[in-house]
């Protein structure tokens, strides 16, 4: 794992407000830091409630959180956390736009994650959009497990759409032998893919489809989870045991 596998996984969690198995990722001696705000937790599990804590929040408040993959243009407060260049993400509550904090990763020489940073103040920064946008860092990535639960199955799609990159070896294996992919375009007669045979030599092309923007797990008011990526909008079902068995694919780009 790299900062840039770590950023990604945070997106997803933060996103879908559920820190759930992060702290397999954290350093015994990980550390939470707020910049301005100067909250500092110390240790793995003083980190990892604090971001369940927060995750919960989010949860009961109903609020919108949005997380975008960022590279900053200059220096900013605080010399020993941020330097130009640095990843990171830029997060908005509630208006995709309105980026409000950002938040910074540092992994020790295990690649376990030993700073989380977060920042109220990022004035120069740009969003990166790895498939939109041949200059912008390349992410080699592959997902870092193989999909069990339902956060996973949402982070590993997600990711395929950002970056491009997918092991698709692992995730067609952890797809349920019965697995249905259900893909309709607004107006078009639907196209099923019924088994893991025929999702293995079709659904590629679909996850190909591009659209000029980054996709977000968008979690509802009605306790429903699903992807947003443009006009795109992904669904996933799946039994008891872990594996996915229904994924539901929509777009509507008619412009209607």
């Amino acid at each position: 794992m790299n900062v840039n596998h770590a950023l990604l996984i945070f997106k997803s969690a933060l996103e879908y407000a559920d820190f759930k198995g992060i702290n397999n990722l954290l350093a015994d001696n990980c550390q939470y830091i707020n910049v301005e705000r100067n909250i500092l937790k110390n240790g793995k599990v003083e980190v990892y409630d604090f971001l369940n804590s927060t995750a919960k929040r989010t949860r009961d408040e109903n609020v919108a959180v949005y997380a975008h993959m960022m590279t900053l243009g200059e220096e900013i407060k605080g010399k020993e956390f941020f330097y130009e260049g640095q990843r990171g993400l830029a997060i908005a509550y509630n208006e995709i736009d309105n980026y409000a904090i950002g938040m910074f990763i540092e992994l020790d020489s295990n690649n376990f994650i030993n700073k989380i940073i977060v920042s109220d103040k990022i004035p120069s920064f740009r969003l990166d959009k790895h498939r939109a946008e041949y200059n912008s860092p390349p992410i080699d990535y592959i997902f870092y497990k193989t999909p069990v639960d339902f956060l996973d199955w949402l982070t590993a799609i997600s990711i395929w759409l950002e970056t491009g990159y997918v092991n698709e070896h692992s995730f067609y294996d952890s797809l349920a032998d019965e697995c249905c992919v259900h893909f309709q375009r607004k107006n078009q007669e639907p196209i099923l893919l019924l088994g893991k045979e025929n999702i293995i030599n079709d659904f590629s092309k679909i996850m190909n489809l591009f659209f000029y923007t980054m996709p977000h797990i968008i979690h509802d008011k009605n306790n429903r989870s699903f992807i947003m990526y443009g006009p795109m909008t992904i669904e996933i079902g799946r039994s008891l045991a872990g594996p996915a068995n229904f994924i539901h694919i929509y777009i509507d780009d008619t412009g209607d």
